[in-house]
């Protein structure tokens, strides 16, 4: 997420900081000297609204530098949070403390809530300390000041409620060719790489209500749209993070359906002294083939696989022998990085920067049918907690 505005300390905040609660601001001086004093009586670190989003990265949950925490109430998290932030109301923490599982007990955690007079992201840090955590902090201001300076997130219930209720207009940033294979209905296509052509379909009415979203928590291009969206003055923008996918498989209404091609319809190797085997969509690799590969870390030295996830992404984990170039490389610079006589597989989180990039390679850089027929892109979902310990579930053919 790009860095949106330079916010100063709240008035409030600067005078209870400073001591000075001898002259409050009317009606909030009892509430939020209270948050105070357990904020310092409990030695907790007050952080605010550009040290969190300096931890955000690209918006997805696996580039934040942070676990954000949001204390509050079921209802008001799915009518909005910080992007990235999970559920972990402070009245309710042994029902899901799940949400920490597998969260090192030095991790950088987040808390907020309501803003100035809300206690509840105080309480929850209190018992994220008892708890054995030890990196913690609190962004006191919670969540409506960030509302006020960029965009959030929204759940899947709030998107239906809004779609039923032909309330916002809802944006596809996934890759056109991955849009026409379906799409939440009614859905106009913006692709993030492509945001320049296609803006022109976006409202003239900057206080239209807007979803954006693409292929789940993993893909930062509904991000990437919705930060250019809040660049260009549109005011009530969101981002349902959850996706295509979530949206999919809660059966809510959308268009189109994979074609599925017969096994046997599937070419086999690219071509007779190649090793890679296409998949049924152009410019894809057997998509169970190579998973089988990845698995039995059975790769050959001839294929090189290009993870183009960002930095923090592949930090966090990947495949084995992956050379990392990010999606947003400039293209003469990605193609320099490409490893020379090699078959090449590039993948990502979902699939869609993976294709965005092979794209390239055609598009931009105009490589031949014979060029292009060494490089393929892995269209799967893929989450990596370490070198070689990646969960991969391929996805459906879109059939062309």
């Amino acid at each position: 997420m790009r860095k949106v505005v330079k916010l100063l300390l709240p008035l409030l905040a600067i005078m209870l900081l400073a001591g000075c609660s001898n002259s409050p601001m009317p009606g909030s001086d009892d509430k939020a000297n209270k948050v105070l004093g357990k904020l310092k009586a409990n030695n907790l670190q007050e952080v605010d609204y550009d040290y969190v989003l300096s931890k955000l990265g690209n918006g997805t949950r696996g580039a934040a530098q942070a676990l954000i925490l949001d204390a509050r109430p079921l209802k008001k998290y799915q009518a909005g949070h910080i992007p990235t932030a999970r559920f972990l109301p402070d009245n309710k923490y042994e029902e899901y403390k799940s949400v920490l599982d597998g969260v090192a007990k030095d991790a950088e955690i987040i808390t907020y809530c309501e803003g100035y007079e809300c206690g509840k992201s105080v309480n929850l840090a209190v018992l994220l300390k008892k708890d054995g955590f030890t990196n913690i902090k609190v962004y006191w201001a919670g969540f409506p000041e960030w509302e006020e300076h960029n965009y959030y997130e929204i759940s899947d219930v709030l998107a239906m409620s809004k779609f039923s209720k032909d309330a916002a207009l809802f944006i596809d940033a996934r890759p056109s060719k991955v849009y026409r294979g379906g799409t939440i209905l009614g859905a106009i296509n913006i692709p993030d790489t492509k945001f320049e052509s296609y803006k022109g379909r976006l409202p003239m009415d900057k206080t239209q209500e807007v979803v954006v979203f693409c292929g789940g928590y993993k893909c930062e291009k509904s991000h990437v749209v919705a930060e250019h969206m809040w660049d260009m003055g549109y005011t009530h923008v969101y981002v349902l993070a959850s996706g295509y996918p979530a949206w999919k498989k809660e059966g809510y209404p959308t268009t189109g359906a994979p074609v599925m091609a017969k096994k046997e319809d599937t070419p086999k190797r690219v071509n007779e002294s190649g090793f890679l085997k296409f998949g049924v969509d152009e410019g894809s690799v057997d998509g169970e083939w190579f998973k089988e590969l990845i698995n039995t870390d059975s790769v050959p030295s001839s294929v090189a696989i290009i993870d183009v996830r960002s930095k923090e992404e592949f930090a966090k984990g990947h495949f084995k022998g992956a050379i990392n170039i990010p999606a947003d490389t400039d293209p003469k610079e990605f193609e320099a990085q490409i490893p020379q006589g090699k078959e090449i597989v590039i993948h990502c989180s979902t699939g869609a920067r993976a294709m965005d990039a092979w794209s390239m390679f055609k598009d931009t850089l105009g490589y031949s049918k014979e060029q292009m027929d060494k490089i393929l892109y892995f269209d799967a979902v893929i989450d990596c907690s370490g070198v070689g310990e990646c969960d991969i579930e391929v996805n459906e053919p879109l059939g062309f």
